[in-house]
């Protein structure tokens, strides 16, 4: 059934101020954090998580219908990502007035693969969030979570198994667990189980910034221990601290890909010969302790 969906699907509007909005909502929520869906055959869906110190207790659910928390029509022959789902109506968004943490639990239909999930990083410096300020760090951090056998977080490079969870963030950071993505990521049949036009779930869960137990010390730890310069670069840049306590130095391009393997010890990161745009550093520890750091190569 052709429906009002089909015109609001990956629709983001946005006012004059920048404010990313719920299309169908009847009073705008503080904070919108959309969640983007993109099938194997180009197919796109949108659910959004957001935040309202005026939100209800969500019991009986949906209950903050005015902020778009309602149910809509939906096309159950097509590809769709939904929050909640009856016969063939379903909620797309759903509102946290909780101070803790911001969680919302997708379901995503007619799963063709490649699976392709898109955010916006920089909504988590957005001082609308119930998080407190951490200096030059965001308020927020999220963790992914993603069933099932079949999805495995690619690309092969830098792949990611069903049980781990997917750590978004854009800060410098000390990882103990988890697979970090910063803006997106996408998912592949790594296994080539050969499986498609399925039904896959995955539980965002958005908490102020530093305590998912992912990172183990902060931002500015990490810049005293190792420094990158010069950061923002044009070409090369240097990389100074106790390089020789890690065993694997690797170099990443903002999709995950990675670019090069550097030897043990290496000081020098060469990147005059790639284009301008974000790349991650990382350095592994025998005991599987992780530092990441951002580059950004500008023209």
């Amino acid at each position: 059934m052709k429906t009002l969906l089909t015109t609001l699907v990956f629709l983001v509007t946005l006012t004059a101020y920048g404010q990313i909005t719920i299309p169908w909502a009847t009073q705008q929520p503080a904070w919108v954090f959309p969640i983007y869906f993109e099938n194997g055959n180009q197919e796109k869906d949108t659910v959004y998580l957001a935040y309202d110190v005026n939100s209800y207790i969500p019991y009986p659910w949906p209950s903050d219908t005015i902020y778009g928390e309602k149910w809509i029509n939906v096309d159950t022959s097509m590809f769709r990502a939904n929050l909640g789902e009856l016969g063939d109506s379903a909620i797309k968004a759903s509102v946290s007035g909780e101070a803790g943490i911001i969680i919302g639990s997708i379901e995503v239909y007619r799963v063709v693969l490649p699976l392709i999930i898109r955010w916006d990083v920089s909504l988590f410096r957005d001082s609308s969030l119930p998080f407190p300020a951490h200096g030059s760090a965001p308020y927020a951090e999220a963790l992914v979570y993603f069933g099932g056998s079949v999805l495995h977080a690619g690309p092969e490079s830098n792949v990611c198994s069903p049980g781990d969870r997917l750590f978004i963030t854009d800060t410098v950071f000390q990882a103990l667990a988890g697979c970090q993505r910063e803006d997106s990521a996408f998912f592949i049949d790594y296994l080539n189980f050969g499986i498609n036009d399925f039904t896959t779930s995955f539980e965002f869960h958005i908490t102020e910034w530093g305590v998912s137990g992912v990172m183990g010390i902060k931002e500015e730890s990490i810049k005293k221990e190792y420094k990158f310069s010069p950061n923002p670069t044009t070409g090369n840049v240097h990389l100074s601290g106790n390089l020789l306590s890690y065993e694997d130095i690797m170099l990443y391009n903002a999709y995950g890909v990675l670019i090069y393997q550097l030897p043990k010890g290496t000081s020098e990161i060469e990147l005059e010969r790639y284009p301008p745009g974000v790349y991650y550093v990382h350095l592994v520890n025998h005991d599987n302790v992780k530092v990441i750091g951002k580059i950004i190569k500008v023209p």
